[in-house]
């Protein structure tokens, strides 16, 4: 299930509105342009209606409204939700064309029920989708494309943390040894890494250990093995506490184990993100990967090596992933095919990409200039529209 095109607006009218115009996501997108023209918040607002759909965000966000096109095989899944003051004002799902939800504020909420084969108001909570509280695969099979596309859905954020100040809690009297419990893998937990390593390794074996060794090598991290193992230099206060958990490498030129504490913050982003994909490779792949500032703190030939170990496991897969990065030394290096250049006017914020400015990306290959300045020049550039 492929995003087609996104429209988003928040706070309309006011002098805090937002709108991000017409982005037509392709499968592999590196989401490019100057600071502050709404790369982040681009990503945000996918990655939030995906938490609305599939619970892991409850309350709604204010005064906000998302447009959204997917493409399912031949299938196409127009979703339309607007908020006012965190309830839901109108909710909109068709299918090819054919409405099967309406929701208006003061209306009501109308469904089609399948096996009924008729429309039929129902009541549902202002504060809560229709699609989540209504789901039902029997009479509503069409909410379960959005269900499986939001809980699909990973966003990485790899300029942050992510996930180097979280260790395990663990006995060493567990029998089953360094393990967290038995509730099932949970991807969205992207700042769980140790706890997504050691249930992806208590699963998958040695399997997923050597997944992760390769793609590190291919990166230019020279590593033997990768394990869990107690950190001295994380305690708690109350020294009979047993230290938590937490990730250790063994790399080929050094005698010692690095654990994550020691880690570069770009060496141990890069094995936090390569960890978490190559467990969800295994357990099943996912619709939508979104990251953030990729390639942030790590060197110009290790960013542009993630960069193309990404798109070399990706292209050929269902997946679809959005980056986004301003970087000069990764846009030089990621091909202009890839590229959707974000432009911002104003309160508007508008996505070009060879799919709706086709014209100036085959041009500018002629150009024999660099694609950064692609970027500079704005040899994209189209007005966008003030009204």
């Amino acid at each position: 299930m492929f995003l087609k095109k996104v429209k988003f607006n928040q706070f309309e009218n006011s002098p805090k509105e937002w709108s991000l115009i017409d982005f037509c996501p392709m499968q592999i997108n590196l989401v490019a342009g100057k600071n502050a023209t709404g790369k982040t918040r681009s990503l945000n607002c996918i990655s939030t209606l995906a938490h609305l759909i599939s619970r892991d965000r409850i309350e709604l966000p204010e005064n906000s409204s998302f447009e959204f096109t997917w493409l399912s095989g031949k299938i196409e899944i127009f979703y339309l939700l607007k908020t006012k003051s965190r309830k839901v004002s109108l909710e909109e799902l068709r299918i090819d064309g054919e409405v099967k939800l309406k929701r208006i504020e003061q209306q009501g909420c109308s469904i089609f029920f399948e096996k009924l084969n008729q429309e039929i108001e129902v009541s549902v909570p202002l504060d809560s989708l229709c699609c989540v509280v209504r789901r039902d695969e029997i009479q509503h099979p069409w909410f379960e494309h959005l269900h499986k596309w939001a809980s699909s859905t990973l966003h990485y954020r790899f300029g942050s943390v992510f996930g180097k100040n979280y260790g395990l809690l663990v006995r060493p009297d567990d029998d089953r040894g360094l393990s967290p419990d038995d509730e099932e893998i949970d991807l969205r937990k992207t700042d769980r890494v140790v706890e997504l390593f050691q249930k992806g390794y208590e699963q998958y074996g040695q399997i997923f250990v050597s997944g992760i060794i390769d793609s590190m090598k291919k990166i230019s991290y020279k590593l033997e093995d990768i394990d869990i193992y107690y950190s001295e230099k994380m305690k708690f206060r109350n020294p009979s506490e047993i230290p938590p958990a937490v990730l250790r490498v063994k790399e080929y030129d050094l005698e010692c184990h690095t654990y994550q504490a020691d880690m570069s913050q770009g060496m141990f982003r890069a094995l936090s993100l390569i960890i978490q994909l190559t467990l969800s490779r295994l357990i099943a792949q996912p619709c939508n990967i979104i990251i953030d500032d990729i390639g942030e703190g790590l060197d110009y030939d290790r960013s542009t090596q993630l960069i193309r170990l990404l798109i070399d496991k990706i292209e050929k897969t269902s997946i679809q992933l959005i980056m986004s990065s301003n970087d000069r030394f990764i846009m030089n290096n990621v091909d202009l095919k890839y590229w959707s250049v974000i432009q911002r006017k104003g309160n508007k914020s508008m996505v070009f990409n060879s799919s709706n400015a086709k014209e100036a990306f085959d041009e500018f290959v002629f150009t024999g200039l660099s694609n950064f300045d692609f970027l500079c020049t704005e040899f994209y550039c189209k007005p966008i529209d003030d009204e």
